[in-house]
């Protein structure tokens, strides 16, 4: 390879990653994964061997975020992706076997196989017993393993065992957002902007911190309001917690072009109230709460099955399954509390109590080496994550992130853009009286929707500078 083309932290990497293991951390849109790429295709060619493994936190997203950027380095043309399998093909006769280590049952599928080296994308992600797996089955000469992985707490496995502590056969690199000269200034000030306390630290500046205290800690007064924008809001959707035998909440949310509001809760407490009610009269609780305003959409918990159904049976909403992804999803509704969009009215009294007290890190499992909110008194927050950060994943995200970057944005995870292109803030729309706004949104969202046409999209996602347009 020709380094002088590289950053001096690339350079670097690729001089030293020439151990068992080695290991690439630090800062989102560092460069650390642009270099483990080459690095790895380097190894891969130059290993007298024919099978090698990649691992990630699931096939899907090993592929989003590496694999395509493999395959576009090798040339589509030279190779073979087989997605059932998980298997690439490349020139030489070579195989790359990809693995989701979503859970502990991992393991078994690497079991007994032989591989000449192994990628693992987002390491800390990885279950243990996978960890534990992979290094048994590199046994071929020249063997070696590559890693990339941003920080988590100081009490991980990863952290205790290669970083602050690094093996005799190990090569660990920290890198930070000054190592990729790609990115523009005003990208990075729009990411710095959009980060506060423990995001801040762990995605800027590539720190292992611990979590502590409150989890939003960015929500202040501004972030609640008696008003809403005068304009019709342009979709309505509903997050939605379960729970038979302690909580169930539903929360209104309206979404503007360049703002989330909360505009609403609906909460029942069974333990409070020592009565249970069953699915059909939370089902009529939602008619109720949801009367002559059209639904666009409501995301809730994969496990509220029985919820679910009867929602469906009664015809009254449209279910859109929530992703339950705990970590990036406070990492997208933080970024929006801290650019001042998302705010929640005032008459939402539960949810504002959980944000500004209750929800907090569990210090217990921080310990451990995990990042997990305490749950109590979380239903409402929880409700608030399903809502917001599904609503975005689901491509409903383009004018909320900024640009400034030169990099292709396609080998990264869908928490990344989330949380790697914040829009500037900009100046909100003027706002109206609380219950004028309400009222003119009810009577519009009762008239009959227009039958679409050639001239009028079918999908409003596809309007140039507008919340649904797909970002490229």
């Amino acid at each position: 390879m020709f380094l002088p083309e590289y950053a001096p932290a690339q350079s670097k990497a690729i001089r030293n990653c020439n151990k068992f293991f080695n290991l690439l951390h630090g800062a989102v849109r560092s460069g650390k994964t642009w270099i483990a790429n080459q690095i790895w295709i380097n190894h891969v060619y130059t290993t007298d061997y024919d099978k090698f493994l990649m691992t990630g936190h699931s096939k899907a997203t090993l592929k989003r975020n590496v694999l395509d950027d493999v395959i576009d380095l090798i040339g589509i043309n030279y190779c073979k992706y087989n997605s059932t399998d998980g298997e690439l093909k490349i020139p030489g006769g070579k195989v790359i076997y990809t693995v989701g280590a979503t859970d502990a049952k991992a393991e078994r599928k690497i079991r007994g196989a032989t591989f000449g080296g192994c990628y693992s994308d987002e390491l800390t992600l990885h279950p243990k017993t996978t960890l534990d797996m992979i290094p048994t089955r590199l046994s071929v000469p020249g063997a070696k393993w590559f890693a990339t992985t941003n920080p988590d707490s100081p009490f991980h496995y990863i952290y205790k065992t290669f970083i602050k502590n690094t093996p005799r056969n190990a090569y660990v690199q920290r890198f930070t957002i000054e190592d990729n000269p790609s990115l523009t200034n005003e990208f990075k000030e729009n990411l710095k902007m959009s980060l506060t306390g423990l995001f801040f630290r762990r995605m800027f500046l590539g720190e292992w911190v611990l979590a502590d205290g409150l989890i939003y800690d960015m929500v202040n007064e501004d972030n609640f309001v008696d008003e809403l924008p005068k304009e019709r809001p342009m979709n309505i959707i509903i997050g939605a917690d379960y729970g038979t035998a302690s909580v169930t909440t539903f929360l209104l949310i309206y979404v503007y072009k360049d703002c989330l509001y909360v505009v609403d809760e609906y909460v029942y407490d069974a333990r409070s109230t020592q009565v249970q009610k069953t699915d059909y009269e939370f089902v009529n609780e939602y008619k109720i709460f949801t009367r002559n305003i059209h639904i666009n959409g409501v995301y809730l918990d994969k496990s509220a099955v029985s919820l679910k159904q009867e929602l469906v049976n009664s015809c009254v909403c449209t279910i859109r399954e929530a992703n339950n992804d705990v970590i990036n999803g406070i990492r997208s509704v933080a970024s929006l509390f801290m650019t001042g969009r998302l705010k929640i009215l005032n008459r939402c009294v539960t949810l504002r109590e959980e944000l500004t007290s209750s929800y907090i890190w569990d210090e217990g499992k921080q310990m451990l080496g995990i990042d997990a909110p305490l749950k109590e008194n979380d239903h409402c927050c929880d409700a608030l994550r399903y809502a917001v950060y599904s609503y975005m994943l689901n491509g409903n995200t383009a004018s909320y992130f900024a640009k400034g970057s030169n990099l292709n944005d396609q080998n990264t995870t869908a928490d990344e853009v989330i949380r790697d292109k914040i829009l500037k803030l900009t100046e909100l729309s003027q706002s109206s009286k609380l219950d004028e706004t309400l009222a003119s949104s009810f009577a519009l969202c009762q008239e009959k929707p227009k039958r679409f046409s050639l001239q009028q999209p079918r999908n409003f996602r596809h309007r140039r500078n507008s919340i649904h347009t797909m970002l490229r």
